[in-house]
């Protein structure tokens, strides 16, 4: 019986005032439901801190509408502070959007409200391509560097070639020294055969004239085994010339 006292003087002390309005009118209050059973009941003090706020409510833009007063009032201030800065690109790369990226900053306007203003700040990103040679000088020491590898290349390139026509030269030379060597080689060889042949030929025939004709005959006799007539002895001698077989010498 105390259980059951002390249980409801705490579900009367947190009744919430819809809850005891509907107990007033007869209708059974939330802790009754069979459906919220071992649900436990929410404090008053809890359930009254949690503000309501209802599915329909639309959060109002910082930023206000174009064309009204505000920010007519906010464009005009923007103006003025963009007139009296300095930029440093041009008004036609500032057209183009190509101008360095703004920070805006909150000020306060003569009637108590915020005006954000825009100012300069310096580009951390390089300038795209369309933009003049005077805006690429960070550039430069890329082109220079590049050009003395070009120039060191081409010039290494330019030695080599020079050395490779000079082996050629060279090669042409002696292959051409070479061949003109071997043409007066063969003219020699063929002077000197020429000549040994005519000295070969006046030996055999001062041998001959020497020995006499029956002296040569019993000599190709005993040689041969045979007799060798006159007419022979020509053609034995001109084969004792060319080299025994007919070759030359």
């Amino acid at each position: 019986m105390r259980g059951e006292g002390s249980q409801n003087r705490t579900r009367k002390k947190y009744e919430l005032p819809s809850q005891q309005a509907s107990g007033a009118r007869g209708v059974p209050p939330l802790e009754d439901n069979p459906r919220l059973e071992g649900c436990l009941a929410i404090p008053e003090p809890l359930a009254t801190s949690i503000p309501h706020i209802s599915p329909l409510y639309i959060t109002p833009s910082p930023q206000p509408r174009p064309g009204t007063f505000s920010s007519l009032k906010r464009r005009v201030a923007s103006k003025r502070e963009k007139s009296g800065a300095t930029h440093p690109f041009s008004q036609s790369e500032s057209s183009q959007g190509q101008g360095p990226p703004s920070v805006s900053t909150t000020t306060k306007a003569p009637h108590g409200e915020d005006v954000l203003t825009s100012a300069p700040q310096a580009s951390l990103v390089p300038p795209t391509a369309s933009m003049t040679i005077l805006d690429k000088a960070y550039l430069r020491p890329f082109v220079n560097v590049l050009s003395h590898h070009y120039i060191k290349a081409f010039s290494e390139y330019e030695h080599f070639r020079a050395q490779a026509l000079e082996e050629k030269k060279k090669a042409y030379t002696e292959a051409s020294k070479s061949k003109e060597n071997e043409g007066q080689l063969r003219k020699k060889i063929e002077s000197l055969r020429a000549v040994a042949k005519a000295n070969v030929t006046r030996a055999w025939d001062e041998f001959v004239e020497t020995i006499g004709p029956e002296s040569y005959n019993a000599m190709m006799a005993a040689t041969t085994g045979a007799e060798p007539s006159e007419g022979k002895n020509q053609d034995a001698a001109e084969k004792t010339t060319r080299g025994g077989d007919g070759g030359e010498v």
